[in-house]
């Protein structure tokens, strides 16, 4: 009876995903801000210029353009809407996507193949074990 109920506890908690989490957040940067910017430079920085001149709105889409490296960092906690990390230059503004992923991790299959290996043999012993000690 043990075998069966360690079975069972084991396939649960790989079922359930009590031991390795697979709900991951993916956290989208953008690119570096640096120091004097505002935050949502990369998505408004249009608004920011004053000069009305064509050439230099240009240089400026030409640089932002360059300046945009999008970084994407997956967390397996959500930790917020939107959070900023320093890094060299500047600092990153990281927004979280809509949807949580998914990612299944091999340890969970293996409790839960465990967990009925184990409960198949504890039942298979239950079963035989009046046969077996029969006398």
């Amino acid at each position: 009876m043990f075998l069966i109920s360690f079975g069972c506890a084991l396939f649960y908690a790989g079922h359930k995903n009590y031991l390795f989490n697979e709900r991951f957040y993916e956290y989208k940067s953008l690119g570096v801000i640096k120091t004097d910017e505002p935050l949502n430079v990369f998505t408004h920085w249009s608004n920011y210029i004053i000069d009305s001149n064509r050439e230099k709105r240009e240089e400026k889409t030409r640089e932002m353009l360059a300046r945009r490296v999008p970084c994407f960092k997956l967390m397996d906690e959500y930790i917020g809407e939107s959070f900023v990390e320093e890094v060299e230059g500047g600092k990153r503004l990281y927004n979280v996507d809509e949807l949580s992923r998914t990612i299944p991790h091999a340890g969970n299959s293996w409790f839960e193949f465990l967990g009925i290996l184990a409960a198949v043999f504890g039942l298979a012993f239950a079963l035989l074990e009046p046969r077996l000690t029969k006398q």
